[in-house]
């Protein structure tokens, strides 16, 4: 049925995620006829794109493609959990009708695959490298204006979930996927929606914590018992 959905110009998103390691879905065929491969892996970034051991910034965003675009100008990126490795297939061999697979997000030169263990217990050594985190693919485009199959791919889908959403740009990709997938320019040429403020940061020089500090040791209650002291010598008089 999705395959059936997507020949006749459907619109698919994907989230492929870590949990699924090892596991036969069935959307892996669907998606290895489109010329995209899932890799059975999890990948870890270098520290420099990575908070923690089980999580990772983008590297690298393409700025050609229309969903990151704005996003690539903001120097903005995405944060994933324990990614998997999505990107075409290297053994594919494209037809002369047959979508063209870009990559939008990749790793740094000095993220490493790290592949689940084997029957016997030993887990396989990591592979370092670049690696592609989120593919996209389109059919029938003519100048600008999509008349086919659109799909897109992330080998997370953790970083989407209502705790880690709002982190990085990853609510300002979802926004844009959308509009992507369903066919909606002038959106995207709209740039970046307008973004709530969620913390607010206030810079002080040393010499105005300093007053800060008087003001508050002995400002407010110097006030106060000179307020106390009128007080009370109108009442004495």
């Amino acid at each position: 049925k999705i395959e059936k959905y997507l020949k006749q110009g459907g619109r698919l998103f994907v989230l492929m995620n870590n949990l699924a390691l090892g596991r036969n879905s069935g959307i892996d065929r669907v998606l290895n006829k489109w010329g995209i491969g899932v890799a059975n892996n999890t990948i870890f970034e270098s520290a420099e794109n990575s908070p923690s051991r089980n999580d990772l910034f983008t590297a690298r965003l393409n700025p050609e493609h229309p969903i990151l675009k704005s996003m690539v100008a903001e120097n903005l990126r995405i944060y994933l959990v324990l990614p998997r490795a999505v990107g075409p297939l290297a053994s594919a061999s494209p037809g002369a009708d047959a979508p063209k697979v870009d990559i939008l997000a990749a790793t740094s030169a000095e993220a490493t695959a790290q592949q689940p263990a084997r029957s016997d217990g030993l887990s396989p050594p990591p592979t370092k490298g670049s690696f592609p985190l989120i593919v996209a693919t389109e059919q029938g485009s003519i100048k600008g204006v999509s008349t086919g199959a659109r799909i897109l791919v992330v080998g997370d889908s953790l970083c989407f979930d209502n705790q880690l959403i709002n982190n990085a740009a990853n609510a300002h990709f979802v926004h844009r996927a959308v509009d992507w997938l369903l066919d909606r320019p002038a959106i995207l040429l709209a740039g970046l929606a307008p973004r709530p403020v969620q913390e607010y940061t206030l810079r002080l020089s040393q010499s105005q914590m300093t007053n800060i500090q008087w003001l508050l040791l002995a400002g407010m209650p110097g006030a106060i018992l000179f307020i106390g002291i009128l007080v009370w010598w109108r009442r004495r008089t």
